[in-house]
């Protein structure tokens, strides 16, 4: 996934994501934007079971909502957006 200042890699066999960041006002020797790197482990297990169940916890009341209305808009919006591009 690409951002303005970053890029991000999901590895699904091996459950990590990796962002590299550009440094804000930071250069290398060379004069280049530095770069920095990190690792995120991700929780293995079904993830549609995970939605559903934080999803019900927000319902009840016994869980805040992991994903708010707005940003499930803008997922939905984007989606629809790939799926016209096609």
């Amino acid at each position: 996934i690409f951002q303005p200042d970053s890029y991000l890699s999901l590895d699904l066999m091996s459950a990590e994501v990796t962002v590299h960041r550009r440094s804000a006002g930071e250069c290398t020797a060379e004069g280049m934007p530095a770069i920095q790197t990190e690792h995120l482990k991700l929780e293995r297990g079904d993830a549609l079971m995970r939605e559903v169940e934080n999803f019900l916890a927000a319902v009840r009341g016994t869980s805040p909502v992991v994903v708010s209305g707005q940003d499930g808009a803008r997922a939905l919006e984007v989606a629809l957006q790939i799926n016209r591009s096609l």
